[in-house]
């Protein structure tokens, strides 16, 4: 695959790792001309940390032209709900690796077993029904 040539890629980071290493959001912009497009990658862990973030970073989040989802663990998707707060639930297209809705479970001694949602916080439509 080719990529086309671009004038500036800009990344904003949202959700830092500085304190938990799973807390991570990125906004990012790329730049051609007098063009420009936005993506989010990822939501971070916390229903209200991505949104926060960018009310105190100035960032409206009504101009995203999508979210991409590295893969299905809860804590890149738990954003969407301040996400949603700021922007509405409907209309911003969604990319995922098709795993992301694979079942996982965590193991803990002696023999409990702790079953992850898949994907916890993804709104699945625009009634926040499941």
């Amino acid at each position: 695959m080719t990529l086309p040539e671009v004038d500036e890629v800009r990344v904003t980071t949202m959700v830092d790792n500085t304190f938990d290493a799973l807390l991570v959001s990125a906004l990012v912009t790329v730049q051609s001309g007098n063009a420009s497009s936005t993506l989010l990658f990822d939501t971070g862990a916390s229903p209200d940390g991505l949104a926060v973030n960018a009310e105190r970073l100035g960032i409206d989040v009504g101009g995203l032209q999508g979210v991409v989802l590295s893969h299905g663990h809860f804590d890149h998707a738990g954003g969407f709900d301040g996400l949603a707060r700021l922007r509405g639930r409907s209309g911003l297209p969604l990319t995922v690796h098709p795993a992301v809705w694979t079942r996982r479970r965590l193991e803990l001694p002696p023999g409990r077993v702790w079953r992850c949602p898949p994907c916890y916080g993804v709104p699945w439509n625009a009634k926040g029904s499941r």
